[in-house]
């Protein structure tokens, strides 16, 4: 039975450590979709967050350099 007990021991150690660099993983990683509305509401406090933009880009309101610098 000892031999049993040691390896129960060793599974549990392993699956804990699986799972902790799981959730760990996936606290670390977590961003959030904002609105530009919600962006604009975060005035300065969004250039020290991680956040992600959601929304879509109006025709012809993107403008292009004319060399590269």
């Amino acid at each position: 039975m000892k031999k049993y007990g040691k390896f129960a021991v060793l599974m549990a150690i392993i699956i804990g450590s699986l799972l902790w660099l799981a959730t760990a993983s996936v606290s670390g990683s977590k961003t959030y979709y904002v609105t530009i509305p919600e962006l604009r509401k975060l005035g300065a406090e969004a250039s020290t967050r991680r956040v992600r933009v959601g929304g879509d880009v109006q025709s012809q309101s993107i403008v292009r350099g004319s060399g590269v610098v």
